[in-house]
C-alpha cells in the first residue's frame, strides 16, 4: 500500500515539474526592436528597420528617470520613420530647454517589443 502511494506521489510531482518547465519555456518573450535612431535638425528620427509596422511608442532622452520623453501614436511601416522635434520633448508635461542638457543616448519603447537603448555619437 505504501509503495503504491509513493509511486503516485512521485508521478504527481513529476507531472507538476514537467508542467512548470513547459510553462517557463513557452513564456512569451518580446521580440527585439529593429530600429535606427539619429539626431539631426533639432529632431530625433526613429526608423523602423523591422518587418512589422509599429503602432506607437515612447522615446526617452538620456536616462528614463529624467522623464524627458515624447510619445507617438502613429503607424510606422517598415522602412518608415517618425520625426520627433527635441523642443516637443517634455518632463512631467512641462517643456524642456534644448540647451539645458546634452543627449548621450536615446531609449526607445515600441509597443510589443523589448525597449532598446541607442548611443548618440
Amino acid at each position: 500500500m505504501e509503495n503504491s502511494f509513493c509511486k503516485r506521489l512521485i508521478s504527481v510531482c513529476l507531472l507538476f515539474c514537467a508542467g512548470v518547465v513547459l510553462l517557463c519555456c513557452s513564456s512569451k518573450k518580446q521580440p527585439q526592436l529593429e530600429a535606427e535612431v539619429q539626431i539631426a535638425n533639432q529632431s530625433v528620427y526613429v526608423w523602423n528597420r523591422g518587418q512589422q509596422p509599429w503602432s506607437g511608442g515612447d522615446v526617452f532622452l538620456n536616462d528614463r528617470s529624467l522623464e524627458i520623453q515624447k510619445s507617438f501614436r502613429a503607424s510606422i511601416s517598415p522602412g518608415g520613420f517618425v520625426q520627433l522635434p527635441i523642443r516637443e520633448f517634455k518632463r512631467a508635461d512641462k517643456p524642456v530647454s534644448e540647451d539645458s542638457f546634452e543627449i548621450k543616448f536615446v531609449l526607445v519603447q515600441i509597443e510589443g517589443y523589448a525597449e532598446k537603448k541607442f548611443d548618440i555619437e
